[in-house]
């Protein structure tokens, strides 16, 4: 079977459905499916530019269009003819082909590209404003959104569609769209507990006294809101609570972290230390060494966050610093909202106890039985 996938970036660690698009073509290439990967708009390449390399052993394609978008578009569709794919699978998330998460062009791109194929779509992201609560603007952009989405599923017509949450689910079949739910895996390996490097670059004193200290770290992206810093003070009394202090990590990229740190040691003696990008076996080793992950994701969206995906799969109990918008009554272990904790140390040792939830082995089956299908017809809208 040949499979082409499209993202948006291929930049190895920059790019979160980027990763996920490599990680899960190896492993579809490791059971004997040919692969090849395109992102159509990739800002680690000069723009109107096609780069071809080599990524893991999987050709890929890399492309940033500009205003010769029409040649570059014409010389990626005579390389997805030449490779000819039995499927094209489009790993979608608005933003990564919009800075503004709006690519008008985006469905007319893909009907060229994939013509006469067999397409299948994993939603990563929806549209905003699909939450009672969101914002006016969230509203707005999100309507825009909508409309695009269904304009790509009206012009490719997919023969399936994947999705990561069941709220993600419910939003496609409101508009007779029928989904799977398929969570993300980890993009982060196991990490072993020996290898050290990330953890001895913590203060001296946090190192020779680690009994005294709780170590929490987020991963990726971080909304800043007021909430989340109210829980945070949260988190700090909790570990007050018990006689130890806190101590966070941040690893990877977000706008705003390095102020956002320094605000808190300020205002409220939150000490903090910020990691950047690291290699993928540092930060699994990393999360194997500390007590708790954090993230800013509401609870009814965990299955799409690559963050919690790779926390979880390396045994790190994960604290949400954001309420839920919509009321989430699963009863899970490992993750919590800030406000069902009330004793720390409990809630970390009952977590740490349980096995991970998003290993790749899940999302292979339902890939693998999608692409083995022969008999299939396209969703019409």
């Amino acid at each position: 079977m040949k499979i082409h996938f499209i993202c948006g970036c291929l930049e190895k660690g920059r790019d979160g459905v980027g990763d996920y698009t490599r990680n899960l073509a190896g492993e579809l290439m490791k059971i004997g499916h040919k692969v090849s990967i395109t992102s159509l708009n990739d800002y680690f390449v000069p723009i109107d530019f096609l780069k071809e390399e080599t990524q893991d052993l999987i050709p890929v394609l890399r492309v940033r269009l500009g205003n010769a978008r029409k040649q570059l578009l014409i010389n990626v569709q005579k390389r997805i003819e030449e490779f000819d794919p039995d499927w094209v699978s489009l790993q979608f998330v608005p933003f990564s082909f919009h800075y503004k998460g709006l690519p008008w062009r985006l469905a007319k791109q893909l009907a060229m590209l994939g013509c006469g194929r067999k397409w299948h779509i994993m939603f990563h992201e929806l549209w905003l404003g699909g939450a009672q609560s969101d914002p006016v603007k969230y509203k707005i952009l999100g309507g825009l959104q909508k409309r695009l989405v269904m304009r790509v599923l009206d012009k490719i017509k997919p023969v399936k569609v994947f999705t990561n949450t069941y709220f993600y689910k419910n939003l496609l079949e409101s508009k007779g769209v029928k989904a799977v739910v398929v969570p993300v895996f980890s993009n982060i390996p196991v990490g072993h507990s020996e290898n050290s490097l990330l953890f001895n670059l913590l203060p001296k004193k946090v190192l020779n006294n680690r009994e005294r200290y709780i170590i929490a770290s987020f991963f990726g992206n971080v909304e800043f809101t007021i909430e989340l810093e109210r829980n945070l003070l949260k988190l700090k009394r909790l570990t007050q609570i018990e006689n130890k202090e806190l101590l966070i990590s941040h690893i990877g990229n977000s706008e705003g972290v390095v102020e956002r740190f320094q605000e808190w040691d300020d205002q409220f003696g939150i000490k903090a230390i910020i990691f950047g990008i690291q290699e993928e076996l540092s930060i699994a080793a990393y999360f194997q060494k500390i007590d708790i992950g954090l993230s800013s994701y509401p609870k009814i969206l965990l299955e799409k966050s690559g963050s919690i995906a790779a926390m979880n799969h390396n045994n790190l109990p994960v604290i949400l610093l954001r309420k839920s918008f919509e009321r989430d009554p699963r009863p899970l272990d490992w993750v919590k909202e800030i406000h069902e904790i009330f004793q720390l140390s409990k809630f970390i040792s009952s977590a740490k106890s349980n096995k991970s939830h998003f290993g790749i082995e899940r999302s292979i089956a339902a890939y693998t039985h999608t692409f083995n299908q022969s008999q299939v017809k396209r969703i019409e809208l």
